[in-house]
């Protein structure tokens, strides 16, 4: 009786751990929305180029961007965007993907981390 309560506590265990392994590596993306919002170009005060080599930008909340991307036919397209995660824990920075805050029509290649870090000079 003594080993198979001992069994079924090891078991559990190791069942328990693969789920919180499992769970943590299937968490939802945020959503673009978590991170701002689309503005015009006019309304930027910051201008990113984004080249076929650019894997990361480092940006802050509060940040309006111009983001100037080159498409594979060596053309440029802008998008604006307006960094606001809202951010009130501890939470001193996150990643999305460009391409999930870059309108549809705008081609981004290669995958392009933005790093959105919180901005320690307003007290929210």
């Amino acid at each position: 009786m003594k080993r198979a309560f001992g069994s079924t506590l090891a078991l559990s265990a190791v069942t328990g751990l693969l789920l919180v392994g499992t769970s943590a590596s299937f968490a939802a993306p945020l959503p673009a929305s978590y991170f701002g919002s689309p503005v015009s170009t006019g309304e930027t005060d910051k201008v990113v180029s984004v080249t076929p080599q650019a894997r990361k930008v480092t940006v802050h909340d509060g940040d309006n961007v111009d983001f100037v991307v080159q498409q594979p036919d060596g053309t440029s397209r802008h998008f604006g965007w307006h960094f606001e995660r809202f951010a009130r824990d501890d939470d001193l920075e996150t990643a999305v993907s460009l391409r999930d805050l870059a309108p549809s029509d705008i081609t981004i290649a290669d995958p392009v981390e933005v790093y959105v870090y919180r901005n320690d000079v307003f007290d929210y």
